[in-house]
């Protein structure tokens, strides 16, 4: 290294350089002694804080300590040195170098604006400049967007400083395991574009983004890192909580449901255990085929979603043997049977497990002689569904309510047993009153329906014909639907200045009112339904 002494020295001038003291004899410097107490100097960083500072002449091998010129600061601080040809000769992250090499430039990371060092060392500096893109430095990461990456392919862009062509990027999860990008695409030196990896649990989030230049140690300063600064998107949730029995050599099909957060498409799977043979589940999670053996299987299913987040479920499989029943008279239509009770019986299933479905029909209520009044009201409805197994069942159809001169009775309950019941509907009590009364007047408290009233639900002086009862659709097979008219299923009477009119046997309808001294109609009887796949 050349030194550059000063010019016109006085004879027993001093100039210190290289790590000696020189003295000038009047011909010539003298080299008298090594240093033993080198001068400091100090370092400005710039208002980037993060600085570059390059020297005029190179400093000479050997130690340097840096000290912060204002001593109450206290960070981490990663300083590193460069030679000539910008190869890194060493790096320290606790403010000492020892360089084996004369420096070139000083580079410091992980300073605030306008941070100031005290060096120990003497030589000149031309100044502070910016980060540059240096290979041997670390990567200095500023900003990271977006904020979530919901799918695989999710992207998030980061800007810093200093990023080597070949920059990797990891996502640190709460658990601190480092997952690498599925790739990475550096644009420039300040930006990069990472795809996230496959695997990103929502359990780690939020999630830590390093960036690392090959080949350089990890800064103390964590200069390249941005700290929870991304998270994976929103879970996925189980809507299905339970799969319907099927039933073997019958055809099935059942849609299970999860919803994700973000929105994103879901792919279902098996992760532990089986479906019974026949049976099989696509990606769009829909169990379908047609089973061929009785079994209770343990399944636990898997939804994902489109970044790769998965929610378990277990939910038992069920497949059984047809229902094999009697009672009633049968009907089979639509891959159903039907057991329709239009008196009182027993429902036996002698073998098979399956969805029993329940429709009872209270008896309807009889209508007295007063023809002022409006009709009886309808028996009551009820329908429900339950998985039985062999056994039997007790069923009960309500009678009508008879109708009488002065007041009608009630209609009966229908039953089955233990499973769902429906009460009969009022009778018409003797009342002289210009409109019908409870039970047989529009709304009646004590009645299923309504029948009509002398100038309020019904039509006509003496009251017209209530409403028949919506009826659930799967019943309409057998019953048919419930239309206004003398056929009504659980449809009140109006009443009538001609002959009474009764409740139609198994409507559950009831009866109207007399006129002209006549009694009232009688109540219609009540009906059960039972259907099971078959």
């Amino acid at each position: 290294m050349a030194i550059s002494f000063p010019t016109n020295p006085a004879i027993g001038d001093e100039f210190s350089a290289g790590g000696f003291v020189w003295v000038w004899s009047g011909s010539s410097w003298d080299k008298v002694a090594a240093e033993t107490e080198p001068p400091s100097f100090y370092l400005a960083c710039s208002a980037d804080g993060d600085t570059v500072f390059t020297f005029t002449e190179p400093l000479a091998a050997g130690q340097y300590s840096f000290e912060f010129a204002d001593s109450t600061t206290v960070k981490p601080i990663d300083v590193y040195a460069l030679n000539s040809t910008d190869q890194l000769i060493a790096s320290s992250p606790f403010l000492v170098l020892n360089a084996s090499q004369a420096i070139s430039k000083i580079v410091i990371l992980g300073a605030s604006p306008n941070d100031g060092f005290i060096v120990q060392k003497t030589n000149l500096f031309t100044g502070t400049g910016n980060i540059g893109s240096n290979a041997a430095l670390p990567a200095i990461a500023l900003s990271a967007t977006p904020a979530v990456l919901p799918n695989v392919n999710s992207t998030v862009t980061v800007t810093g400083k200093n990023f080597a062509t070949n920059a990797g990027v990891q996502f640190i999860g709460q658990d601190n395991v480092a997952r690498n990008a599925k790739s990475v695409v550096v644009a420039s030196s300040t930006q990069l574009t990472a795809t996230r990896p496959d695997v990103l649990p929502i359990a780690q989030e939020p999630y830590t983004i390093s960036v690392v230049n090959p080949g350089t140690t990890t800064p103390s300063s964590a200069v390249n890192i941005l700290v929870n600064v991304t998270d994976a998107g929103g879970p996925v949730t189980w809507v299905t909580t339970a799969v319907p029995l099927a039933t073997v050599g019958v055809a099935y099909s059942f849609q299970l449901q999860a919803t994700d957060a973000d929105g994103s498409a879901i792919s279902y799977s098996i992760a532990s255990g089986s479906l019974q043979s026949g049976l099989s589940l696509s990606s769009a999670g829909v169990i379908s085929g047609t089973a061929t053996v009785q079994a209770t299987n343990s399944v636990t299913f898997r939804a994902t979603d489109a970044g790769g987040n998965s929610s378990d479920r277990t939910l038992s499989v069920q497949t059984s043997n047809p229902i094999v029943a009697t009672g009633g008279t049968i009907t089979t239509t639509g891959g159903f049977r039907y057991h329709t009770f239009t008196s009182s019986g027993t429902f036996q299933i002698t073998s098979g497990t399956g969805n029993v479905d329940f429709f009872v029909l209270g008896g309807g209520g009889g209508g007295d002689r007063m023809g002022s009044s409006g009709g009886a009201g309808s028996g009551f409805i009820a329908s429900t569904t339950q998985l039985r197994t062999t056994g039997s069942l007790t069923v009960t159809v309500g009678a009508g309510g008879a109708n009488g001169d002065y007041e009608g009775a009630s209609g009966a309950a229908s039953s089955v047993a233990g499973v769902v019941s429906a009460n009969g509907g009022s009778g018409v009590p003797w009342d002289y009153t210009p409109f019908g009364s409870a039970g047989g007047s529009g709304g009646g408290s004590d009645g299923g329906f309504a029948g009509g009233s002398n100038g309020s639900n019904g039509a006509g002086s003496n009251g017209g014909t209530g409403s028949g009862v919506p009826l659930p659709t799967w019943v309409t097979p057998i019953l048919g639907t419930s239309s206004p008219g003398p056929n009504l299923y659980g449809g009140g009477r109006g009443g009538t200045a001609a002959s009474p009119l009764s409740g139609n046997a198994n409507s559950g309808a009831g009866g109207s009112t007399g006129a002209g001294g006549w009694g009232g109609g009688a109540g219609g009887s009540g009906v059960v339904l039972i259907r099971y796949v078959g």
